[in-house]
């Protein structure tokens, strides 16, 4: 069964980048260059993962956390934070999520998103 991830970045380089990293992992990936989009399309269609920019245009990556948090049916979806802010490393690493500081090697990237996929598999068997 395949799995799908969104990547949710505003800059299309990186965003382009991040969906091959989790491509090579196994994942079907869509990226999401706007945090509103990212946010209607989650709660339309729920991935497996979300790599999460945080300082997106119209709805943050903090906004969107916030709001899945109080969906019964988004508050286990798996999120990795990709932030430039170490600070988020502080905010975020302590509530469970993983955190990435950019810049991130693209094999620390597809690491990542392979060890994520293998989660994804325990927790969602066939």
């Amino acid at each position: 069964m395949s799995k799908l991830a969104y990547v949710v970045e505003d800059d299309a380089d990186l965003a382009k980048i991040y969906s091959e990293a989790l491509k090579m992992a196994g994942f079907d990936v869509e990226a999401l260059l706007d945090g509103q989009a990212a946010y209607d399309r989650i709660k339309q269609h729920r991935p497996d993962f979300v790599l999460l920019d945080m300082h997106l245009p119209n709805v943050s990556g903090n906004e969107i956390l916030w709001l899945t948090w109080f969906d019964d049916l988004l508050e286990t979806l798996k999120f990795t934070i990709i932030t430039a802010d170490p600070d988020m490393g502080k905010i975020y690493e302590p509530k469970g999520y993983r955190v990435l500081i950019k810049p991130v090697p693209f094999e620390a990237l597809v690491e990542m998103a392979r060890e994520v996929f293998a989660e994804t598999e325990t927790q969602n068997p066939l």
